[in-house]
């Protein structure tokens, strides 16, 4: 994924996945698979495998925002 956040630098963008039935806990029902943080110009990467995922962005003066079931395919690029 590479994507654009109208130019909104250090904000922290992840992609998570929820597992209705977690084996040891249920605080462990979401799980965070990868993140990182926006660039100078507010570009981000995220490198996923294949699979349905919730893209969540926050950050100190940024107002949190998700994109829910976002599907990522074998070797796309997806824009959120």
């Amino acid at each position: 994924m590479d994507e654009g956040d109208d130019g909104v630098t250090g904000v922290s963008v992840s992609a998570q996945q929820y597992d209705p039935e977690p084996s040891v806990d249920s605080k462990n029902r979401v799980v965070t698979l990868t993140s990182t943080v926006t660039d100078d110009t507010g570009q981000y990467k995220l490198y996923l495998e294949p699979g349905t995922y919730n893209i969540v962005a926050y950050g100190a003066d940024y107002y949190p925002q998700v994109k829910c079931s976002v599907a990522a395919t074998s070797g796309g690029v997806v824009e959120t």
